[in-house]
């Protein structure tokens, strides 16, 4: 299953650590600014990993920060944000990187009734 990647503003490693109660790993100073799987990151993308099956996909990806549960992160040498629920805690941050849609609340000037 394709996630699309979720642009916002940055976020440090520190910051969002706080928000979810996490353990930093690394680099607290490091900024995400989007959302990805860890197939699909690059450089700026913060993923998770919470189902087991996809653990493969960890040491190739390019995230620059993983959420992981802190059995996981001890295997992990990358950035990483060490929490008991992995999937709980990326739900919670996910709103952060909500990108803005561009509309406006009103009657648009051809709506018919």
């Amino acid at each position: 299953m394709q996630m699309p990647m979720k642009q916002g503003k940055e976020h440090s490693l520190t910051e969002l650590a706080e928000r979810i109660g996490a353990i930093v790993q690394g680099d607290g100073h490091c900024t995400v600014s989007a959302l990805a799987t860890l197939q699909e990151a690059v450089t700026g993308s913060l993923s998770f990993l919470a189902n087991p099956v996809y653990e493969k996909h960890l040491a190739a990806t390019r995230a620059s920060a993983v959420i992981l549960s802190p059995d996981v992160a001890t295997r992990y040498s990358g950035n990483a944000l060490n929490v008991d629920n992995p999937y709980l805690g990326f739900a919670t941050l996910s709103h952060l990187f909500a990108a803005e849609t561009g509309t406006r609340p009103g009657v648009h000037c051809t709506a018919v009734v």
